[in-house]
């Protein structure tokens, strides 16, 4: 099975320890596993377990964590402006 993230493509033992721990963190909840999936395709490979290990369990925990993202990104509206949404 290949990886989407391109920075798991060619490290097996990584793309195990990313889907056991998304599988552990997700709670049986595909929307989070997707937001997560979303997250890790912009991280770099030699961040991407650090961000694994810190995503929180959960799919309330998880939209409490992106809203604390976006609390602060409001406090630099320039940031804002960048997105091209």
């Amino acid at each position: 099975m290949t990886s989407r993230i391109e920075s798991l493509q060619n490290d097996a033992s990584l793309q195990e320890y990313v889907r056991r721990v998304l599988h552990q963190k997700a709670e049986g909840t595909f929307l989070w596993v997707a937001l997560v999936v979303k997250e890790l395709e912009d991280i770099k490979g030699w961040d991407i377990q650090n961000v694994v290990d810190t995503v929180p369990k959960g799919l309330n925990k998880l939209y409490d964590r992106m809203m604390d993202q976006i609390r602060r990104l409001q406090s630099k509206p320039e940031y804002c402006q960048l997105c091209d949404y």
